[in-house]
């Protein structure tokens, strides 16, 4: 793929171009150089995007803990879930407040992001969602699609085993539905923000100072594992997945692929959770369970980037190549 570097275009800027002809320049883009797109390139406006962020989710979080303190206040019920936290610094997943509180704490990276970008760099998240400018749904619904596909049949061979075994003990309360239907709403969320901060901002903050993709999709690797706590197995392959997505972002030129993953992974284990299929809140990670996730991870990869491949390979073939 050849690098096109525009530094006197900016994303935001008026044109008289269509919303068409700018998404096709754009995606002639390397994803890791589109800061370099920006009007006025300056080698700060990086890492002032980061700084900015970095206070703006402080905010955020003590702002949404202030909020949350009162909400309590006046709702003695929702008390404990505040207390776990203050304890141990993490929400317990397996109740409706834990998990909303827990997902929503990191959605908050969401509009933070937003916030430094638009302070540090006058653009929108839309830089960071891809090469096109905007979160792609055209791709997106498909890489749901894809994700859940591959992961069907490590569902359905874990089920077997646990049939097999005697332990598979599915209950589906009314409990379960309300915790399905949070998590539904709220996992989305989590998963894109991680997916924005720990693959989209590190791989475009770099890129505008080094042509190689490599160094946004390899230094993020070590915090990301480090903000699970796994056993080894675990970690490697939280690994991994780190790797994995920061290849697919720089590939597909976009979060969409990373994000489907992320969200059907995290959806497939707080549900099973829930409904007693697994454990979402284990911290070991058996041989078995490792290599079958591994390979998800490996499938979904190479199948994802080929689809995008074909996909945008058709899409410019049909541009270029009128019918006759």
């Amino acid at each position: 793929m050849t690098t096109q570097i525009l530094p006197t275009t900016s994303p935001d800027a008026p044109s008289s171009v269509s919303d068409e002809d700018r998404d096709a320049t754009q995606n002639d883009l390397s994803y890791h150089r589109v800061a370099l797109t920006h009007a006025r390139p300056r080698w700060w406006r990086p890492l002032l995007t980061v700084v900015f962020s970095g206070v703006a989710y402080a905010v955020l979080v003590f702002a949404t803990g202030i909020l949350t303190m009162i909400v309590i206040y006046f709702v003695p019920y929702l008390e404990p879930a505040m207390t776990v936290w203050a304890e141990t610094d993490t929400f317990d997943l397996d109740t409706p407040l834990g998990l909303v509180l827990g997902c929503g704490m990191l959605a908050l990276m969401i509009p933070a992001v937003a916030i430094g970008l638009r302070l540090a760099e006058k653009q929108s998240l839309g830089r960071l969602s891809s090469v096109a400018g905007h979160l792609r749904g055209a791709l997106l619904v498909p890489m749901l699609g894809l994700a859940a596909l591959v992961f069907t049949p490590y569902v359905a061979i874990d089920a077997l085993v646990q049939w097999h075994q005697g332990s598979l003990d599915i209950s589906i309360t009314n409990r379960a539905l309300l915790m399905i239907t949070l998590a539904l709403l709220v996992v989305p969320f989590q998963a894109a923000a991680e997916e924005y901060v720990f693959r989209g901002l590190p791989q475009q903050v770099l890129g505008a100072w080094l042509k190689s993709p490599w160094w946004g999709i390899l230094i993020p690797i070590p915090f990301f594992v480090l903000g699970h706590t796994y056993d080894l197995y675990g970690q490697v392959n939280i690994g991994v997945f780190a790797l994995a997505m920061g290849i697919l972002v720089w590939r597909t030129g976009g979060l969409e692929a990373a994000i489907a993953l992320h969200v059907v992974n995290n959806l497939v284990v707080l549900i099973g959770d829930v409904i007693g299929f697994s454990h979402a809140t284990t911290h070991e990670v058996s041989v078995a369970a490792f290599w079958f996730s591994n390979g998800i991870i490996i499938a979904f990869t190479a199948l994802a980037i080929t689809y995008h491949h074909r996909v945008t390979h058709r899409g410019r073939g049909s541009e270029v190549t009128p019918c006759v």
